[in-house]
């Protein structure tokens, strides 16, 4: 008993030690999946980098400022994280944002970064979040111009286009992080070896 005790022990350390990520860099990637409310439009998805090196904690959440983006809506749009637009805040002396991903909620955001001074002593950095917003091809187009703002788990999208056709899609969103190649393997691992364990049980209780 004892013996199978240490072998069983050994194991879940291996398969411990598989699931542990080497921490080469700070930078995960995730996925985003769009469900229009339009059923005659597919379920579209795209990619996003995080920073795991550059988090912030807002209402008791992690999050991680995000560090690329590149996906489709159902409308067939591509935007990438040159698509995103300035925010208000932008514009604000005492103000910045940065795009983030909250892995708590599945959402992307823009967090607002905000030196409040009401107290007149030292500033105090208020953090919220605000709507994400893209706009494709260049602002300045004057042939036509797709936008798209993440709010919550939901997108709206409007396509303004002199030919062949205006429109404007909304539905939902969610962004999950992608599980690391090791993490998966020592998950497989860790149920190979449990499976192998019953095997062994029922063997020894036959005997």
């Amino acid at each position: 008993m004892v013996k199978k005790l240490l072998v069983t022990g050994t194991l879940t350390s291996i398969a411990l030690l598989i699931t542990t990520p080497v921490n080469a860099t700070n930078i995960k990637s995730g996925i985003l999946r769009f469900t229009s409310d339009n059923p005659d439009l597919e379920q579209t998805s795209g990619t996003f980098q995080f920073d795991k090196g550059s988090s912030f904690f807002v209402e008791g959440r992690q999050i991680f400022a995000l560090s690329s983006i590149n996906i489709q809506t159902p409308f067939g749009t591509n935007y990438s994280d040159d698509d995103i637009l300035l925010s208000i805040w932008d514009f604000e002396p005492n103000s910045r944002t940065i795009p983030v991903f909250s892995p708590s909620q599945n959402r992307l955001a823009r967090l607002v970064i905000q030196l409040d001074f009401s107290d007149g002593g030292e500033p105090e950095e208020v953090l919220f979040f605000d709507t994400l917003d893209f706009q494709n091809p260049d602002p300045m187009s004057s042939t036509f111009t797709d936008s798209m703002s993440l709010s919550g788990d939901t997108y709206s999208e409007s396509v303004i286009s002199v030919l062949p056709f205006s429109g404007f899609d909304s539905g939902t969103y969610v962004a999950t992080v992608v599980p690391e190649p090791l993490t998966v393997l020592g998950a497989v691992t860790a149920l190979a070896l449990g499976t192998g364990f019953k095997r062994e049980l029922r063997k020894a209780k036959k005997r």
